[in-house]
């Protein structure tokens, strides 16, 4: 979770205008210590005044992290999925590359905004 507020407002600025609810899920690897649910949330609405639920998923030695993702899409249900993604790689490499397209199948039935993560 690196310059999550900022990669928040973002999101924001494109969710506040339509009054769509914001969930941030963050695939959580088993070494990471990361703050308490609630002292993200909180944090959150001091600084953006949205309220903003955060989901945090342990992420599987046995799946990869495309698995994962899917797997916590399926359980939220999302309408729109919004990806950060490295600026070193385009779009299209990151998330178009055909072994990523058949192992985020999900992707083919819920909406995709995709920024350039803030590093």
């Amino acid at each position: 979770m690196i310059n999550y507020q900022k990669e928040i407002k973002k999101i924001l600025e494109f969710a506040s205008p339509l009054k769509i609810a914001i969930k941030m899920l963050h695939i959580v690897l088993p070494t990471e210590t990361l703050p308490k649910i609630t002292t993200i949330e909180t944090r959150l609405l001091k600084r953006t005044k949205a309220e903003i639920k955060v989901k945090y998923v342990l992420k599987s030695v046995n799946n990869t992290l495309d698995e994962d993702i899917n797997l916590a899409i399926k359980k939220v249900k999302p309408s729109l999925i919004v990806f950060f993604i490295n600026q070193s790689t385009t779009y299209f490499d990151s998330i178009f590359y055909p072994p990523k397209v058949q192992s985020l199948s999900i992707l083919s039935k819920i909406p995709l905004l995709s920024f350039k993560r803030y590093i």
